[in-house]
């Protein structure tokens, strides 16, 4: 099995981002990825969004993907939901 070195970035603004990076995580984990390294949380000023939208909380992971970019952005697009 050939494994791709993967790095994805993870933003959010809305309910429990915290707890949805979590759960992002173990979501690539259970779906083949490994090593998976998460950055530190940082906060940043929205932009182009409606008046009083809560700051964003942002992150970066990094780990090895077993599959391919599709399947990847498939799992993503799932995790996402």
């Amino acid at each position: 099995m050939e494994l791709t070195r993967t790095a994805l970035a993870l933003g959010g603004n809305q309910d429990d981002v915290q707890k949805a990076f979590s759960l992002a995580v173990v979501g690539l984990e259970r779906a083949g990825m490994i090593n998976v390294t998460r950055s530190s949380d940082y906060r940043t000023v929205p932009v182009d969004c409606p008046p009083d939208s809560p700051n964003f909380l942002n992150a970066a992971l990094t780990g090895w993907w077993p599959g391919t970019v599709a399947e990847l952005h498939l799992v993503c697009k799932e995790l996402e939901k």
